[in-house]
């Protein structure tokens, strides 16, 4: 079976076509060197699970990647230019590493970012989030557990040696918060990956035990048919967040609160009978009540 596997050492690029053998499933490439990234079939001969956009980028302009729901806004270019790749995984990204902020990852796509960013080179990223299931509109990231899009984070990691950390960015809503649909954009594009996670508070939680002894937080009544009233303490903090999820992490409703006040009121009249889960959180994980909601 012919592949084209790229070769890139920042000044040159070469690109072999190999045969790989059927009875050992192995290659090689006689020529040894010093490369900064590599590319497998940029001519897309084979059939596999990603979607790319490859751009020269030789002027400050922005660059729609439909291929990749993605744009390039470059906004610093040498002279000599770039080369920008943008693949897009249509499989799940790797988990945390180590402790899981509350964060749960996609388990549908992710993004590989590489190329030559020659010195000089600042570009800005916007990612597309679809989390719609209409006709045949989105079904992106309807598996995310989209309800409010406040809680959509991008996370970044170097490659799959290193852990995903969150990484500073702009939403816009496209004019809602919860319809499911909009773009995160990041200031400074850099080589690596990509992926979008949904803070939920039930994933990866560490032990609250030492916390809740310093910031309390009840829920009454509880069980509750309509208004819930959730009463907390911060102490020493400033301000808070309290998250409500149903029983599949998805948060459906979000407080940020504040050392002077003593409760907030949930009116769930319009929420469907479950088990909700209350947080309460700072930087981390304080306090959790289990709400049991009738109707």
């Amino acid at each position: 079976m012919p592949v084209d596997i790229t070769l890139s050492n920042g000044t040159t690029d070469t690109t072999y076509t190999i045969v790989i053998d059927s009875a050992t499933q192995m290659f090689h490439i006689a020529t040894l060197g010093v490369f900064d990234w590599f590319a497998l079939d940029r001519s897309e001969k084979i059939s596999d699970a990603i979607t790319d956009d490859e751009i020269t980028v030789n002027a400050v302009a922005t660059t729609n990647l439909p291929e990749t729901f993605t744009s390039i806004n470059s906004i610093a270019v040498p002279v000599s230019g770039s080369l920008v790749r943008l693949e897009h995984n249509w499989v799940a990204p790797d988990g945390f590493k180590n402790s899981n902020p509350g964060i749960r990852l996609s388990n549908y796509r992710y993004w590989t970012i590489n190329g030559h960013f020659k010195p000089g080179y600042h570009a800005k990223a916007t990612f597309t989030y679809d989390g719609r299931t209409i006709a045949n509109t989105g079904h992106l990231d309807n598996t995310l557990g989209i309800i409010i899009e406040d809680s959509l984070v991008l996370v970044y990691r170097n490659g799959s040696g290193d852990d995903w950390k969150i990484i500073p960015q702009t939403t816009n809503f496209n004019g809602s918060h919860v319809d499911r649909f909009g773009t995160i954009t990041i200031d400074s594009l850099m080589r690596g990956e990509y992926a979008l996670g949904y803070y939920d508070y039930t994933v990866g939680v560490p032990s609250i035990a030492q916390a809740a002894k310093t910031y309390t937080l009840t829920v009454s009544p509880n069980p509750t048919n309509k208004i819930c009233n959730i009463a907390f303490t911060l102490n020493n903090l400033k301000q808070a967040t309290i998250a409500i999820t149903n029983m599949l992490g998805a948060v459906v409703k979000v407080y940020t609160v504040y050392a002077h006040q003593e409760q907030v009121s949930w009116d769930a009249a319009d929420m469907p009978a479950g088990t909700y889960i209350c947080l309460t959180s700072g930087d981390k994980i304080l306090n959790s009540e289990k709400l049991i909601l009738t109707k």
